[in-house]
């Protein structure tokens, strides 16, 4: 990541010049710094300034709000620097689960660095990032350009449908014959190739033809084509075209006087059958060496300092390194070197190599143990002249050291600064995870664990391995690199004193566990648990006796419980072993809900218990949510349930805990909000967690929040196009963030709305191997994900309802009864189109009409408890529950009774602006009139409902009513 924020750090430098001239205002400065405020706000601002430090010049007023402000002070990477005091007294283990924070904290620097692009570039004034050698390219740094090139229609999908078009161009050069097939950059290039959202262009660059390297030739010895084409022609043999190899082989025949000038000719001379003689390899490494070769000491000592940097090395290491007396003619020799252009100085003082195989070549001109000793002796005097923490310089300066001395081979395999050095790479390895350079992290962990000797590190140095398992492994499960993640596990196991050191390491493996075997992973939580002291029944144990009597027991507990006592928690001590089977519990609600919903309120209830008693944490919340959900679907306890939903909302903001605000908040939108909100006012806020998400990290939730908003804008009426073209960028952008599981909810989902508008578009496209919603439902069911599997049996419900094919609704539904529970928008919906299904299957001739009937009336009863007894919201259910009285009576011959309730129906579902189902209770009360005679009415009402369809664009119900009409 280090070679792109070096590039944002230049550019910003020159804005802040810039805006320093006071002579004039330049008012793209201006524009830039404006748009970055307002699209970054304060803290992207301070997070993306640890990367990019010229950006703190910028904002000089939101900088000097971080001594003061707590929350962006957390996200100030200059008050968060570990000491460089080498003792192993600072070795603090984080007792919070890492991971997540760990997984945010990669994808909120892409969003940052995304939204930061947005506010810097336009049509009038496009980006152009240029990067060399992508072929060394860190896979950091190529998660991020995917990133800023992939997902930028996430910046406008507020209000805006249609992705923006891109202002961000890229051009990057590698040499294709060090990319073999299994390289990272060939599965990047083709991840690129095969998107749909970036316009990828191949340029092929071989080596010059022999025409142009005469002409070079002919242009620098001033002398006509004719006379040096014999020279080209070797010096075409010996580079293959390479321009810079061109340069240099010529450079290279001066200097050995095989080419010269000649006073007699008065012009450039040479003998053809000597330049050939001229030895060089493919890669002119024998020709370049000899060239350095011939530099003073000093310049060639120079140069093998600089290579042991790499391609680079900056003016802060320069000056330290200089007041050496081991390096003071550093500073000379560099020069010199640049003035030979071997080296090029260039902004703020940093030399770079003019070229990699310049860097190689003075890298190559020391033998192994010279390296070593060199690498060896370059870290520690950077050790010894480390900066405070709080210098700018500290980051760059302590990186480098360690890095120096990592690459020390011979001269750091044992030694008194072992433990040392091992400390100064965990530090090294969670600074890399803090700016999500996780690649880099992990080599630093697996080197510091290597200082260690394996038993002997154990023995006595218990904590820092420990805090060096721990992290490698965190690194590896982030990174998917399970088998390797296990490892450093297995480190853990047999090696920790206690089941508390081996908390940390068990929670990992159980998410890891948890993407291959739902059961497994919730077996091995509930075993930690109850070797934590929390025990809970079998299965088959779990009766509805048990769970009332837990609901029971919990309510008493948070009966006086009020808004104001969670806004002033008291915090539970990370220490104990309350706050982990909190966060296990916390952990397994998820799958619990998916795999074993019985142990839901079980759950939720024993951590409201442990957190009443002991104190709160972030995953409390999740407590009171799961605990509202039970509350509400097994007590019918509306106003408790909802009021414990704004419970959890208010403890997050008592414990400051933004990063699982927009958790919890999908949570209470998708579960709780719809029982007292209407549904219309319930969208906005699930539309702005989605950018909540996204700016704290949270993909997961950022596309889970996505997929319910889609949802409600199919049941609240909005326009089916507008909806459409929503679902299609969710689905797009899911494929994007990796969250793949919810591919096949928002493809089936798609899949509803297209059917409904008449479209003939194809949904199924993206990674999944699947071509039709047979397939995805087989698949689906044969994987056992009977969440998904339960919301395609839904959507199937849905369609067959509206498109008339009633017995496939009531097939439907009951594959829906035998797939569990649902969200409860869905539980609603559901209830409300079996009841019409089953209502309009009565009123048939076949055998099941009494089965039928009874469940329509079930239907009935249903909302009738919901609204007249529950209170539940009327804006939501009353036109629902007057479409489904109007049915009943219809059914029972009760006409005056029906046609009042259809009307008042319409009435109310048009007030409320569900222009869905006023269009529904319009066609509903024609088939009335139609079966009573009464065709003039029931042409009134189904050209109503005609136009209440086409508001809502469904074309494909317009179309149906138009051939009845006809007919």
């Amino acid at each position: 990541l280090s070679t792109i924020a070096s590039a944002f750090d230049e550019f910003f430098a020159f804005i802040a010049g810039l805006r320093r001239d006071q002579e004039q205002v330049d008012e793209r400065a201006e524009d830039i710094v404006t748009c970055m405020e307002r699209d970054l706000g304060a803290s992207g601002i301070v997070v993306l300034s640890n990367l990019v430090p010229s950006i703190r010049g910028l904002f000089p007023h939101i900088l000097r709000r971080v001594v003061s402000d707590p929350d962006l002070s957390a996200l100030d990477g200059r008050h968060n620097q570990p000491t460089h005091n080498l003792g192993q007294g600072n070795i603090v283990r984080d007792e919070e689960d890492a991971a997540p924070s760990a997984e945010f904290s990669r994808n909120r620097l892409h969003y940052l660095f995304r939204r930061l692009v947005n506010a810097i570039s336009s049509p009038e004034h496009p980006i152009c990032f240029y990067f060399d050698d992508l072929q060394w390219m860190d896979r950091s740094s190529m998660d991020l350009i995917s990133s800023l090139l992939l997902d930028f229609d996430h910046l406008d999908h507020f209000g805006n449908m249609h992705a923006p078009s891109q202002c961000f161009f890229v051009v990057g050069t590698y040499r294709d014959n060090e990319v073999i097939e299994y390289h990272t950059l060939a599965s990047f290039l083709e991840k690129l190739e095969g998107s749909n959202s970036v316009v990828v262009s191949n340029i092929n660059l071989g080596g010059m033809p022999k025409d142009c390297v005469n002409l070079m030739i002919s242009k620098a010895l001033q002398l006509p084509l004719r006379l040096t084409r014999t020279l080209a022609d070797a010096t075409m043999a010996k580079t293959t075209g390479n321009p810079f190899h061109v340069k240099a082989f010529v450079k290279a025949l001066v200097q050995e006087n095989v080419l010269h000038w000649s006073l007699l000719e008065k012009r450039w001379v040479w003998d053809i059958e000597d330049v050939r003689a001229i030895s060089i390899d493919e890669n002119v490494a024998e020709l370049l060496a000899r060239n350095l070769l011939q530099l003073p000491d000093f310049v060639r000592e120079a140069l093998k300092v600089a290579s042991c940097f790499g391609s680079e090395i900056s003016e802060s290491i320069v000056k330290r390194l200089s007041s050496s007396k081991e390096w003071e003619c550093l500073v000379d020799g560099l020069n010199a070197a640049a003035s030979e252009n071997i080296l090029e100085k260039q902004h703020r003082g940093r030399y770079k190599f003019v070229h990699d195989s310049l860097q190689e070549v003075s890298y190559n001109l020391m033998d192994e143990e010279e390296c070593s000793k060199h690498h060896y002796s370059i870290g520690m005097h950077l050790i010894s002249s480390m900066p405070q923490p709080e210098d700018p310089d500290f980051s760059s300066v302590s990186f480098n050291a360690i890095g120096q001395i990592n690459r020390a081979k011979t001269f750091t395999k044992s030694g008194a600064f072992s433990v040392q050095f091992a400390i100064l790479n965990l530090k090294a390895g969670k600074r890399s995870m803090e700016v999500s350079d996780f690649a880099s992290a992990l080599s630093y962990m697996e080197r510091g664990r290597a200082f260690l000797l394996e038993e002997a590190g154990w023995e006595e140095n218990y904590e820092l391995c420990l805090c060096l398992c721990e992290s490698a492994a965190l690194v590896c499960f982030i990174l998917a690199l399970v088998d390797k993640m296990k490892v450093f596990l297995k480190d853990i196991f047999e090696h920790a004193n206690c089941l508390e050191d081996k908390l940390k390491g068990y929670y990992m493996l159980i998410r890891s566990m948890a993407a291959f075997s739902l059961n497994e992973a919730i077996e091995k939580a509930l075993s930690i648990l109850s070797a934590l002291g929390e025990e809970f029944p079998d299965p088959s144990d779990i009766t509805p006796v048990l769970i009332r009597k837990e609901l029971v027991s919990t309510n008493v507990i948070l009966e006086d419980l009020t808004r104001e006592d969670v806004l002033t928690p008291r915090r539970m001590s990370e220490a104990s072993k309350r706050f982990w089977s909190v966060k296990y519990m916390a952990l397994i609600i998820m799958f619990l809900a998916v795999g074993r919903p019985r142990y839901l309120p079980l759950v939720a209830s024993r951590m409201i218990k442990i957190s009443a008693s002991h104190g709160y944490i972030n995953d409390s919340a999740f407590a009171f949510i799961v605990f509202g959900q039970a509350l509400i679907g097994l007590a019918q306890d509306l106003d408790n349930g909802y009021r414990l939903g704004k419970m959890a909302l208010a403890l997050l903001e008592g414990l400051n805990a933004k990063d699982a605000r927009p958790r919890v908040k999908w949570w209470f939108c998708s579960m709780l909000a719809f029982w007292k909100e209407p549904i219309q006012a319930i969208s906005p806020v699930i539309q702005e967690n989605i950018d909540e998400s996204l700016k704290v990290g949270d993909n997961e939730y950022a596309v889970l929040s996505w997929y319910t908003l889609c949802r409600n804008n199919i049941f609240s009426g909005k326009n089916l196009s507008s909806t459409a073209k929503e679902i299609a960028l969710a689905t797009s952008v899911s494929l994007r963030l990796q969250q793949l599981n919810m591919q096949f909810a928002l493809i089936s989902q798609h899949l509803i709305l297209l059917k409904l508008m008449g479209s003939d578009q194809d949904p199924f496209y993206g990674a999944i191997p699947i071509k039709n919603e047979n397939e995805l439902l087989h698949y689906v069911v044969s994987e056992g994900k009977t969440a998904t599997a339960r919301v395609l049996y839904l959507n199937k419900m849905f369609l067959a309802f509206w498109f008339k094919n009633y017995e496939e609704a009531a097939d439907m539904a009951a594959k829906c009864d035998s797939h569990g529970v649902f969200s409860y928008v869905d539980v609603v919906m559901y209830t409300f189109y079996k009841g019409l299904t089953s209502f309009h299957l009565a009123r048939g001739v076949d055998d099941d009409s009494e089965k039928h009937l009874e469940s329509g009336r079930k239907a009935l009863l249903s909302f009738q408890v919901w609204v007249k007894e529950k209170q539940a919201s009327t804006w939501n259910f009353q036109h629902k529950l007057y479409i489904l009285e109007a049915e009943w009576h219809f059914f029972n011959g009760e006409l005056d009774e029906a046609e009042e309730r259809y009307a008042v129906a319409i009435e109310t579902a048009r007030k409320h602006r569900f222009v869905n189902e006023e269009g529904l209770a319009n066609e509903l009360f024609s088939n009335f009139h139609t079966a009573n005679g009464n065709v003039e009415r029931a042409k009134s009402h189904i050209l109503e409902a005609r136009a209440c369809y086409e508001k809502w664009g469904a074309l494909a119900l317009v179309n149906l009513i138009d051939d009845e009409i006809n007919n």
